[in-house]
């Protein structure tokens, strides 16, 4: 019994730690690491940025968000009060 607890605790704590292990990026061109400290964007980046943020890709992402919210609230029974900020991103 204790080598299957210590088997599922292990399992857990790696698991935690490889989840952890992706750090979210804003845009395309922003540091990989907390440490570095971002450049000045030069025109170009600014352009590639704001065409990765209109693209079709994201645009999926946004829609795939809405529906969840949606659906969340359908299963309140679609009356539950909705966060400002939820209404204002759709």
């Amino acid at each position: 019994m204790r080598k299957i607890t210590l088997l599922v605790l292990s399992s857990i704590l790696l698991l935690g730690t490889v989840a952890c292990d992706n750090k979210a990026k804003t845009s395309s061109s922003a540091p990989d690491s907390a440490e570095k400290t971002g450049e000045v964007p030069t025109d170009k980046t600014i352009l590639a940025n704001q065409k990765d943020a209109t693209s079709q890709l994201r645009r999926d992402q946004l829609n795939a968000d809405i529906r969840a919210r949606e659906q969340r609230n359908n299963v309140t029974g679609g009356n539950a009060t909705r966060a400002n900020s939820d209404l204002a991103s759709e």
